[in-house]
């Protein structure tokens, strides 16, 4: 068996692993994102911080003047506590490490 048909058995064998894996570094990411936007949230009476919440890999708020404070209004220059705490290269590397830890 050389290098490469050793490489093909392992990652068939480690097949079932890599969903876990890769959930496992979804829910990592995501609650980065969750402590980044929770402290990157206004605070003026706690609400919209406390409603700053993730249900699996997505981070949201139900806060109804949310989407004010993001994107800002005719009044108000937007301040994107969510969107900012979004970081992709967190979620790759973490998905990479993720990935590594089923191939060996």
């Amino acid at each position: 068996m050389n290098g490469l048909d050793h490489l093909i058995s392992r990652l068939h064998a480690q097949e079932t692993q890599l969903p876990l894996h890769a959930q496992q570094a979804r829910d990592a990411a995501a609650d980065l994102t969750l402590a980044r936007a929770k402290s990157r949230a206004p605070v003026r009476t706690g609400r919209l911080r406390a409603s700053v919440t993730r249900e699996g890999g997505r981070v949201f708020t139900a806060c109804p003047y949310a989407r004010f404070v993001e994107l800002g209004t005719v009044r108000q220059a937007p301040n994107p506590f969510l969107s900012a705490s979004a970081d992709m290269l967190s979620y790759f590397r973490l998905s990479q490490q993720a990935y590594r830890e089923v191939i060996r």
